[in-house]
């Protein structure tokens, strides 16, 4: 799994520029930079800076002010429930 995480991370790299290497990918094929979220007190995400989320379904672009929350019913965005995947990769 090493190896398949180097050719991910360079593969960021190569695609969203040097600051992709804070992305993490997980088992489910979602990369998501913790850096460019910020958790609120209601447990929502709100972006703080233009990024991109890598999933299932290919990359989608995120713009500052958009807030994600826990997503009832399986509903998800391109294929990621994002503040989910926020809470399990990001929460402190």
């Amino acid at each position: 799994m090493r190896l398949y995480h180097r050719i991910l991370a360079t593969l960021l790299v190569l695609v969203l520029g040097p600051g992709a290497t804070t992305a993490q990918a997980s088992g489910d094929g979602v990369a998501i930079s913790c850096a460019d979220f910020r958790r609120k007190q209601d447990g929502s995400w709100v972006v703080v800076r233009p990024t991109k989320i890598h999933g299932p379904r290919g990359p989608f672009a995120v713009q500052p002010g958009e807030i994600f929350r826990i997503q009832l019913g399986g509903t998800t965005n391109y294929g990621v429930k994002v503040a989910e995947t926020l809470d399990e990769k990001c929460r402190r």
